[in-house]
C-alpha cells in the first residue's frame, strides 16, 4: 500500500518491478482519497452553523491514532476538519446523515504535534439506538478546534455527514 498527495496538473507513471525471469499478473487500484485524511491538512469548515459531506471509505490512519482512538474506538478511517469558533459559547456538532457509525471527537491544540493535542469533546454514538455521534463543548471565539470524524471499530467506512450548530440562545421570562 502506498499513499501519496497527488498534485493536480501533474502526470503519474507508477513502476511495478517483479524478481521473475518471466514477469508476473499484477493488479493496480487506485483510489482518492480526500486531503483531509490527514491530520495535518484538516479540512477547514466556517460559521456558526454548517453541514457538510465527505467520505472516510478509503481513508488510512495517522500514525499516533490507534494509541488514542477518537471516544475510546475508531478504526482509523478518520477525516480531519478544522473550524475556527466565531463567537465564545457552546457549539455543538454531530453526524447525523453519516452513512456508517460514527465517532466523533473534538482537539485543541497543536496541529504540528498531534499526540500532544487536548481532547476537548468526544462521542460514540448519540444515544443507545444511534449510529450517529454528537457532542458539544464551549468554543471559544477565535480559537482553533480540530474535528475528527472516524468509523467505531469493526464499521466499514461510507458517507460522513458533519453537522455544526450554534444553539439558539435560551430566554427566561
Amino acid at each position: 500500500l502506498t499513499k501519496f498527495l497527488a498534485q493536480q496538473g501533474l502526470t503519474y507513471r507508477i513502476v511495478v518491478l517483479s524478481n521473475s525471469p518471466v514477469g508476473e499478473r499484477f493488479s493496480l487500484s487506485l483510489t482518492a482519497v480526500g486531503r483531509n485524511d490527514a491530520i495535518t491538512s484538516p479540512l477547514t469548515v466556517q460559521g456558526e452553523n454548517f453541514s457538510i459531506t465527505d467520505s472516510n471509505r478509503s481513508a488510512g490512519a495517522d500514525s499516533w491514532e490507534s494509541a488514542a482512538p477518537h471516544a475510546g474506538t475508531g478504526a482509523g478511517t478518520s477525516m480531519w476538519y478544522r473550524w475556527e469558533a466565531p463567537f465564545s459559547g457552546t457549539f455543538t456538532l454531530n453526524t447525523q446523515g453519516s452513512g456508517f457509525d460514527t465517532v466523533l471527537a473534538v482537539y485543541q491544540g497543536n496541529l504540528t504535534l498531534p499526540w500532544t493535542m487536548r481532547k476537548v469533546a468526544a462521542n460514540d454514538d448519540a444515544g443507545p439506538d444511534s449510529t450517529w455521534s454528537a457532542c458539544s463543548f464551549e468554543a471559544e471565539q477565535g480559537l482553533a478546534y480540530l474535528i475528527a470524524v472516524d468509523s467505531s471499530l469493526g464499521t466499514p467506512g461510507g458517507a460522513i455527514r458533519l453537522n455544526g450548530l450554534r444553539p439558539a440562545p435560551v430566554s427566561i421570562t
